[in-house]
């Protein structure tokens, strides 16, 4: 097996998926000293295959992905080399950058590699350990309600049950986010302020990932070209940061803010106190979250048995 060539620092990017993560992204891929890995991994879906390898490049992005000359079948035996069988998350997500830095040597010098899939906050405490202390994590939070409105535009469902089942998904990584927040791995970011002060923002995530400022940091990109995210914007646009009051009938907000009205105010988002549910309800609701965020956890162990 050849040399490890990849940057020795790793950083992901996490948080509920739309909550602004393909944003944050796209203003670190043009960094100099950044790898970003540019498409999703969903590394712990398919790590644990019998041929992790073919269940990555099944993956839609990664199946769709334009790969120039015969680099797929140089990735691809990388990954075989590297993966042989059922692997750690962490590991996978390491081999990943490994198949790509070997496609391009250049990529030798860059610092830190980048890493971004929304869903990697359900297992990021197993990642972080097996990654090490020098890994850094970008964690983006956003209003609930901003994300029940994006979400709502692309759901088939519909309905108060629809709503009540995302607040649920929403308060378990919310309870998890609130675990992790204060380790010194984990950098908070507020959506509602990276697009409302995208350079006071960028300089705290290039600190925490001890990279130097560059003015590319307030200008997203994809792959090397400017990036217009699902909202087709030039740069870094506030548009999306309020539309849910425009978008969210009054019902809908009525029974989301019911059952996570106080997780609301805990992060600083007002809420109208005529949605106040009785306390018992939502005793209820906080213990099924927590139910749900144990289960979780549990399914960490099975990780063990992938370490090396």
């Amino acid at each position: 097996m050849t040399a490890q060539q990849r940057p020795s620092r790793g950083a992901l990017i996490v948080g509920p998926p739309r909550s602004g993560t393909s944003l944050m992204r796209a203003l670190l891929d043009g960094h100099p000293q950044v790898l970003a890995v540019p498409r999703e991994t969903h590394a712990f879906e398919w790590c644990e295959s019998t041929e992790p390898t073919q269940e990555l490049m099944r993956r839609k992005l990664w199946a769709e992905m334009p790969w120039p000359d015969d680099e797929r079948e140089r990735f691809e035996s990388t990954l075989h080399e590297l993966l042989p069988g059922p692997a750690h998350p962490a590991d996978a997500l390491e081999a990943v950058v490994e198949g790509l830095v070997r496609l391009d040597p250049e990529q030798r010098s860059r610092e830190v590699w980048l890493e971004k899939t929304p869903t990697h906050l359900r297992v990021l405490p197993p990642l972080v350990e097996r990654l090490g202390q020098r890994t850094r994590v970008i964690c983006l939070v956003r209003d609930p309600r901003g994300i029940l409105a994006s979400r709502v535009r692309r759901w088939r469902r519909s309905g108060l049950r629809a709503v009540r089942h995302f607040a649920r998904k929403w308060a378990r990584d919310d309870e998890l986010t609130r675990s992790m927040e204060y380790a010194p791995e984990v950098h908070v970011v507020r959506y509602e302020e990276l697009v409302s002060e995208p350079e006071r923002a960028m300089r705290d995530v290039a600190e925490h990932l001890d990279i130097p400022w560059h003015d590319v940091l307030t200008e997203p990109q994809r792959d090397g070209e400017n990036f217009g995210g699902r909202e087709k914007f030039q740069g870094v646009s506030a548009v999306s940061r309020d539309r849910w009051r425009d978008e969210l009938s009054g019902e809908q907000l009525h029974e989301l803010e019911r059952f996570i009205g106080p997780r609301l105010e805990a992060r600083g988002y007002p809420v109208d106190e005529r949605y106040v549910r009785p306390d018992a309800t939502r005793r209820l609701f906080e213990w099924r979250v927590k139910g749900a965020l144990q289960l979780l956890k549990l399914g960490w162990l099975r990780y063990g048995r992938l370490s090396k």
